[in-house]
């Protein structure tokens, strides 16, 4: 990870960006905006909106709490890496999760999230 002693939002989210492997063009397509709106972003010439970072913050499954939050702190990353890890894991062993470990709750977000899945890949199709 890239040190920064005061990681601000811009920062966070073009570090989430990264870690994740993702170039800005293909983020900005998931986004529905130019990359240069999303490299704008990145480097704090653009506004976010409170809906925008909610956004963000789902898209790259971390707490909201930890984008705006000032400290210095990689808790939220390593946090986040763990889980990328153990969802990559669980998928490659047949190829589906086991939903039966899950409260009801995490049940209906994930159905929730399946649907937001779908209808943005339902936009992007010609």
């Amino acid at each position: 990870m890239e040190e920064n002693k005061n990681k601000t939002l811009h920062f966070k989210i073009r570090e989430l960006r990264k870690f994740t492997g993702r170039s800005q063009s293909e983020v900005a397509q998931d986004f529905f905006v130019s990359r240069a709106c999303w490299s704008n972003y990145e480097c704090g010439k653009r506004q976010l909106s409170i809906e925008t970072i909610r956004k963000i913050a789902d898209y790259f499954n971390v707490d909201i709490n930890y984008l705006l939050d000032d400290a210095d702190s990689d808790h939220d990353i390593e946090e986040f890496v763990q889980r990328r890890a153990e969802i990559e894991k669980n998928l490659s062993k047949d190829g589906q999760l086991s939903l039966s470990e899950l409260t009801v709750t995490n049940k209906i977000s994930l159905m929730d999230y399946y649907m937001f899945l779908k209808k943005k890949e339902l936009k992007i199709k010609p």
